[in-house]
């Protein structure tokens, strides 16, 4: 994932500035659902190294210690104090500076869904008497979510006690793109344009299929990887919702964000991060259903023979921040890539006295 964070370096070592670090979060051990009682293990592992501590001094070889914080919030909420060896190369002038990776243990406390974000992180230098602090902007996405015990609270259900809605009585029942719709059927539901959506066919797998048993043909050729190539996600279908009926009380009203298409082909030992954020439901008179009432349920899977694994997110509201949809983690030598179908299934909960109107949300889709 990609966060930025606003930098202060030491005294008389430059002015403030912006960097924007690609971190993997992870935990050990790797559990589909944790129990309350776990002992993790966190790791803050750099993507992308952050910036020098000075921008004209070098810095020798290892001699700069990083700490950094992971913020958990959710179901528990703690500040886990993560720190790193002194080990790094010999670096000069602002150029980024790769500093080891942190890592620190939290005890689980309490059941529910629990998400990780990176916050903030010092470099400590020996001979510079004041570390470098950097601190992520607000809101600070979420690398990492974790599921403890039971359904997640607050999960909507059929039957679920509303909260006030709008006043007025609705009008007829719904149909798809008409009163009462949130949301347009067969088509994104304001997925912005800007999305990346290149029309490639998918990431090379296999190699060549060697020589038939006895043949006399010459040995095949050594497998070698394919070339580098992009990381792009296709958007085809978007987000369809299916009518409410206006009047009839509280509704859970079912949706889906249909596959979407990762392809990693760049032949690397780098993972990637593809979150989704959903705003609030508006109709054209202004009525709101807020977007917290919205519980988004991930999917993901390999669509070809891919050397990568890749986990979901867990169920939740992406109002305010991203939710993690799918996320293939970097390897530790092996290389990663291969094409994945990324989905969800929208869970949304309609207060009672909610107006008629055509409702539509915007879901904004970041692959990194």
């Amino acid at each position: 994932m990609s966060t930025t964070v606003e930098c202060d370096p030491p005294p008389l070592h430059g002015d403030n500035f912006a960097w924007q670090p690609q971190i993997e979060v992870t935990v050990a051990p790797q559990k589909a659902a944790y129990a309350v009682g776990d002992k993790l293990t966190v790791t803050w592992h750099w993507t992308t190294p952050p910036r020098n501590i000075s921008p004209w001094l070098v810095i020798a070889a290892d001699t700069v210690t990083p700490t950094g914080t992971v913020k958990l919030t959710g179901a528990q909420a703690v500040n886990v104090t993560v720190k790193g060896p002194r080990k790094n190369p010999y670096t000069s002038g602002p150029n980024p500076l790769s500093v080891s990776d942190m890592t620190g243990t939290f005890t689980v406390t309490q059941n529910g869904k629990i998400d990780l974000s990176p916050a903030a992180y010092e470099l400590k230098s020996d001979w510079i008497p004041d570390p470098m602090r950097c601190a992520a902007k607000a809101p600070v996405p979420v690398a990492l979510s974790l599921q403890v015990g039971g359904p997640l609270p607050g999960t909507p259900t059929p039957g679920q006690s509303p909260t006030p809605g709008a006043s007025g009585t609705p009008g007829a029942s719904g149909s798809p793109g008409a009163t009462g719709t949130p949301g347009a059927t067969g088509d994104p539901t304001g997925l912005p344009s800007g999305l990346p959506t290149a029309g490639a066919s998918g990431f090379p797998v296999g190699g060549d299929s060697g020589n038939p048993a006895g043949g006399d043909q010459p040995p095949a050729e050594p497998k070698t990887p394919p070339p580098p190539g992009p990381l792009i996600m296709q958007i085809q279908d978007g987000v369809t919702m299916a009518p409410f009926a206006p009047g009839a009380g509280p509704q859970l009203v079912q949706g889906e964000l249909k596959p979407v298409t990762v392809v990693d082909g760049r032949n690397s030992t780098l993972g990637w991060t593809l979150t989704g954020q959903i705003d609030d439901f508006v109709a054209i008179d202004g009525s709101r259903i807020p977007a917290d009432r919205v519980t988004l349920v991930p999917n993901c899977a390999p669509t070809v023979t891919s050397p990568s694994a890749v986990m979901g997110g867990l169920p939740g509201t992406a109002a305010g921040y991203p939710e993690l949809l799918c996320r293939q983690n970097p390897s530790m030598g092996e290389l990663t890539g291969g094409q994945f179908r990324v989905g969800a299934s929208l869970n949304l909960a309609v207060p009672e006295g909610t107006p008629a109107g055509d409702y539509t949300a915007e879901m904004t889709l970041t692959l990194i």
